[in-house]
Parts: C-alpha cells; structure tokens; sequence
C-alpha cells in the first residue's frame, strides 16, 4: 500500500499553499514537494527551519509531519524513521546531518543599522539583523548579501567579517558581516517571516534585542566610530 504525509500536505494547504507556490517560495522544484508529501524523501536538513517557518509551524512539530505517514486505503497510522532525500540519479545516500549556518549582515548606513522583527520569537528575540541560512556550496557573505536585498529591499556590500559563534537562543552557527548601505528604500518583502524592517539608531541596538544575545564583537564595532 501506497503511504503519504497526509498531515504535511494538510498544513501546506492550510497556509495558504498550492504546492507549486511552496516550491517557489522554498526555491525548489514542485517534484520535490511531491516527494515530500507522498512519503518518498525528506527535506535536507538546513532547509527545515524555512520549512517550519512558511508552515507556521515549529522545528518539533514539523519533525512529526515528516514522521507520520498514513495509507490511501484506510488511513491507517504508520510510522517510519527519518530518511535523506536522494538526487534524481539515484538511491538515498547515507548523508550526516549537518550544522544549520547562518550568514548575518550588520549592514551601516551612517548612523543607523539595518533591523529586522521575525513573527516567529525565539525567546527574548525578536529584532534581528538580516539573515540566510547557508546551504552547502554556497558563499556566506554572498549568503548575507542577497538575503539583505532579498528581505528588505536594501542593496549592500561587504565591509568585512566579525566572526562567528554558535547562537546561545538557536543553535545555528553564525557568522558575522559588516555590510555597508549602496541603495534602497527599506521594504517587508518577506511579511511571511518579518512583521517590519527599520533603519535603528547603531547606539541603541541593545534597546531592540538583549545585549547578552548581541555578538559581542558586533556591539563593539557599532559603538565604534564609522
């Protein structure tokens, strides 16, 4: 008998997504989704949290909609554990779970710092910088860059790297960029994820977010002069 993640596909269409319009928005291809829901594959791992995040669900939850499956016929329950998702070439590879990284811009523009506010809270957080996570293969500064224009409108370039550290509310491995301002008029382009983006003091940062979840090298380099 056939299984499928019916519970998937249901809280895709309860979001408001065709399964095209969730490829779009995952930057996948609709055969992809169709996998994911009839059972088939899994998402790889960095692309989870997006995942939860377009849902509206959280990370544990979402774990169990791509654990459960149920038949066609009878709607019977069924479990089954986690699996990779394979190319189109070939069988499931045997892949590690990877770190989730994230590519965070602190981007200037003279006195002010470019911030965003998730939906989603993590803890006391919810004003951010602009952030992408990083997939394998791909650039983090470039990362940080394209997911600045991407959520706010604001086109920028890279000043330098802060650093990196493991992120004490999420997890994530993060890595730092200083960006500075090249054009732009601050937009939520991304209203699924942000509820607004602002131009902020650079001094009052630790008003928006703790200053015990600010990289400390970033609060020293914005009390910094320009």
């Amino acid at each position: 008998m056939r299984q499928h993640r019916r519970r998937l596909a249901q809280q895709r269409k309860a979001a408001g997504y065709t399964q095209e319009a969730l490829a779009s928005r995952l930057h996948v291809d609709r055969s992809t989704i169709t996998r994911w829901e009839a059972g088939e594959t899994q998402p790889q791992p960095w692309l989870r949290p997006k995942l939860a995040r377009v849902l509206g669900v959280s990370t544990e939850q979402l774990a169990v909609l791509l654990t459960e499956l149920t038949t066609r016929d009878n709607g019977e329950f069924s479990a089954r554990l986690p699996t990779f998702e394979s190319d189109e070439s070939g069988p499931v590879s045997a892949v590690s779970p990877q770190v989730l990284r994230v590519a965070i811009a602190i981007v200037l523009n003279g006195a002010k710092v470019l911030l965003v506010r998730r939906r989603e809270q993590f803890g006391d957080l919810s004003w951010q910088f602009p952030a992408g996570v990083v997939k394998p293969g791909q650039v983090a500064g470039q990362v940080a860059i394209n997911e600045t224009l991407a959520e706010t409108g604001i086109h920028c370039v890279l000043r330098t790297s802060v650093g990196e550290r493991t992120h004490p509310t999420t997890g994530a491995l993060c890595e730092y960029f200083m960006c500075d301002y090249l054009t732009g008029e601050v937009q939520n382009r991304d209203p699924l994820e942000n509820s607004a983006v602002i131009w902020a003091d650079r001094g009052h940062v630790t008003e928006f977010a703790p200053a015990s979840q600010v990289f400390p090298p970033v609060l020293q380099f914005l009390s910094s002069s320009s």
